[in-house]
């Protein structure tokens, strides 16, 4: 059975299908089926599937509103802490002015001890 050109047409057939001519099985098709309550109706199946779809963004879109209010809170302590940190550097500040005139008067009171 040997062909020159082009296989026979049931040949040719299977092995468009897959199959190879030796066997002549038709290749093995897995088909997935749509998942079947068989206790329910197609459309309380249909609307049950909707519902959930709806509930999953709902519960989504829960999820990304708390993470905003979150970050509007954070974002109000960063900005409280950074005005505690300026009142703090301007006491700071204040501090170091006291403490280099001190510093001066108190070189100035040696220096003048010194001299004769």
């Amino acid at each position: 059975m040997a062909w020159v050109s082009r296989p026979p047409v049931h040949h040719r057939r299977l092995l468009v299908m897959g199959a190879s001519p030796a066997t002549r099985h038709k290749p093995c098709r897995i088909a997935r089926k749509p998942v079947r309550f068989p206790c329910f109706s197609p459309e309380l199946t249909n609307w049950l599937q909707s519902g959930f779809m709806g509930a999953g963004l709902a519960i989504v879109w829960a999820e990304v509103r708390a993470q905003g209010k979150r970050i509007d809170e954070q974002g109000k302590r960063i900005d409280e802490l950074r005005a505690d940190i300026k009142e703090i550097r301007a006491e700071q500040r204040e501090d170091n002015r006291a403490l280099n005139e001190k510093l001066d008067r108190l070189v100035e009171a040696l220096l003048t001890a010194r001299q004769p």
